[in-house]
């Protein structure tokens, strides 16, 4: 069952502007409420996070999934990788966790993703299909 969204932080929470540095989607809070009061765990894969703000909306912050899901203490496989890179996707997906590609900025060719996701929105039907019990 669905616990926890870990997700990239650039071209998918923000986008790299050449005049402003990384900016946030304009439905990004949105999408993390809901996923909030789902009682989803949320976790942001990211070495430094800019905007800091972003940082707060996260019950964790780590350098790479494996770490994420070691400090929400979630397993893999209740777990939803969201992310633009195609490294990142394989990365998390050889980890076991479920996969979206996220495409409304800018995705990488080559990832081989569970779901893929053409706006922010798409994640959270993603995510309440996988938190449906079988």
């Amino acid at each position: 069952m669905l616990r926890a969204l870990l997700f990239e932080l650039e071209d998918t929470l923000t986008r790299r502007d050449p005049e402003d540095g990384l900016a946030l989607a304009s439905t990004t809070h949105a999408l993390l409420d809901a996923l909030r009061d789902r009682g989803l765990a949320l976790g942001l894969v990211a070495g430094d996070v800019e905007p800091a703000e972003l940082a707060e909306r996260f019950d964790t912050v780590a350098p790479a999934p494996a770490e994420a899901l070691e400090r929400l203490a979630v397993e893999p496989a209740d777990a939803l990788y969201v992310g633009a890179s195609a490294a990142g996707l394989r990365t998390a997906g050889g980890l076991g966790l479920a996969t979206v590609q996220a495409f409304w900025f800018r995705a990488d060719d080559g990832g081989e993703p569970a779901h893929e996701a053409f706006t922010q929105m798409d994640v959270l039907n993603v995510a309440d299909r996988l938190a449906r019990p079988d």
